[in-house]
């Protein structure tokens, strides 16, 4: 399942909004929480530049299994990847 449809802009806001389609009201964190823990989510990222992915923290403290995607430049997938 594709993990951007379950972060909302307002839970990251450090985070490039292009990876985060959903706003206030939506899904997030709530429809997180009632997912079964089979479920296995990728979190795509492709051109984000950040040193820091809050999101893989917030899928892993809540018990998600998920699968990292990426490609662009080394940095970033080392970023992403760590």
């Amino acid at each position: 399942m594709w993990g951007g449809t379950l972060l909302v802009r307002e839970e990251f806001p450090t985070m490039n909004a292009t990876y985060l389609p959903c706003s206030k009201g939506s899904y997030g964190n709530e429809l997180r929480n009632i997912l079964p823990r089979d479920i296995v989510l990728c979190d795509w990222n492709d051109t984000d530049q950040q040193s820091g992915f809050p999101s893989l923290s917030a899928l892993q403290m809540e018990g998600l299994r998920f699968v990292t995607a990426t490609r662009g430049k080394a940095e970033m997938i080392i970023n992403f990847n760590s």
